[in-house]
């Protein structure tokens, strides 16, 4: 196994390898292109989210003696959710970490360097809230309502806002869980967060709500 990392630049790179079996016998590179997949399932990939994480960087040093080196170094790691409640990770090979059962995955998001995950039960028409802890997935919250569904995530001013398919808005300050007073009772379907507001989209409504913290402003869309 070897492991490099990418320089600063963003976009999308294209990887080639000359590989050698047993016997000595080298690729041609020109006439033979080989794809490692990361990750390979008949599950349906529902979310995912790349969070950087301190690794191990391993380099050989052929010596004499050889040796293996291995050095701190920062990865960007990819964890994934799949429609069967899988939790992946990809470092750089895909790991199954573990599976809740009978849900699905619907997002991850990280908030205040804890990876949070989203889950809805169909059969009883409710989601929850997981926070990942390393081997197994603790259960911070189960929404009251049904058609809790989670649709969409957003920080704005250090808070987590959840959207959920029955028009129900919440907060998560890392520690409480608090429902959000709003106008409407249509699906939100979009959370985005910057500087100044926090805007609130919604499935049937050619509205936007944007939300300062403590009041909304009603914003229409043509």
């Amino acid at each position: 196994k070897v492991q490099w990392t990418f320089g600063e630049n963003s976009g999308t790179r294209k990887i080639e390898a000359l590989l050698t079996d047993t016997g000595g016998n080298t690729s041609i590179q020109e006439s033979t292109k080989v794809f490692v997949s990361s990750f390979d399932s008949e599950n349906t990939i529902t979310d995912f989210i790349i969070v950087v994480e301190q690794r191990d960087d391993v380099t050989i040093d052929e010596g004499p003696p050889p040796s293996i080196v291995l050095v701190p170094s920062i990865f960007e790691v990819v964890y994934l959710g799949t429609n069967n409640g899988q939790f992946w990770v990809l470092e750089p090979f895909s790991r199954l970490m573990y599976t809740l059962s009978d849900i699905e995955i619907v997002k991850l998001i990280e908030f205040n360097d804890v990876i949070l995950i989203f889950t809805y039960d169909e059969l009883s028409d409710v989601g929850s809230v997981y926070r990942h802890d390393i081997v197994e997935a603790t259960l911070l919250n189960t929404f009251s309502s049904s058609l809790s569904k989670t649709t969409s995530v957003a920080i704005f001013d250090d808070m987590l806002y959840i959207g959920l398919e029955n028009g129900e808005l919440w907060s998560y300050s890392g520690t409480v869980f608090a429902q959000v007073s709003l106008t409407t009772t249509e699906s939100i379907s979009t959370l985005f967060g910057d500087e100044a507001y926090l805007y609130i989209g919604f499935t049937n409504s050619s509205d936007i709500l944007l939300y300062n913290g403590t009041s909304f402003i009603t914003a229409s869309v043509e």
